[in-house]
């Protein structure tokens, strides 16, 4: 078996890449759900968040899972200001609603910072997951939007 564990064992900089490069495709897809939880492509926005990220390599020295910090640091850690910016704001949610045939919030600055909010929830939920497990089931992430979703609607 540790042969196995060393042969899928990746250095840091290799995780790192993979983490930043799939970030931006995640939070698009959390942006949907925040922006239309009742649409009837949720499902299928769930389900490409989930295949986007849902499992983590080991790291070559020691062949442990990488840490939380080094997970949130690599996904929404790098893409946070970006979310809080004016150009998210004016430009990224209107194309995101029309992409995807959804109504531009009448309050973009509330959508953009349900948005922020979801995704900050959603990456340290996920960050915590993979640093202890190492992968993430289709059920918990489901279960987990269901749960921003609802945090969102009592606000």
């Amino acid at each position: 078996m540790i042969r196995l564990i060393t042969e899928f064992a990746l250095e840091q900089k290799e995780i790192k890449r993979k983490l930043i490069d799939i970030t931006p495709k995640i939070i698009e897809h959390i942006s949907y759900i925040v922006l239309s939880p009742d649409n009837m492509n949720r499902n299928h926005w769930t389900h490409e968040i989930y295949a986007f990220l849902h499992s983590i390599d080991f790291l070559k020295n020691g062949k442990k899972l990488p840490k939380v910090d080094f997970i949130y640091s690599n996904t929404f850690g790098v893409r946070e200001d970006y979310i809080e910016s004016k150009a998210f704001r004016d430009i990224i949610i209107p194309d995101l609603c029309d992409e995807e045939n959804i109504d531009v919030p009448d309050n973009i600055e509330d959508a953009q910072s349900n948005i922020r909010s979801a995704c900050s929830f959603y990456f340290s939920w996920l960050s915590t997951q993979l640093s202890e497990n190492g992968a993430v089931s289709k059920a918990s992430v489901k279960d987990i939007l269901d749960k921003i979703v609802e945090s969102l609607n009592k606000r």
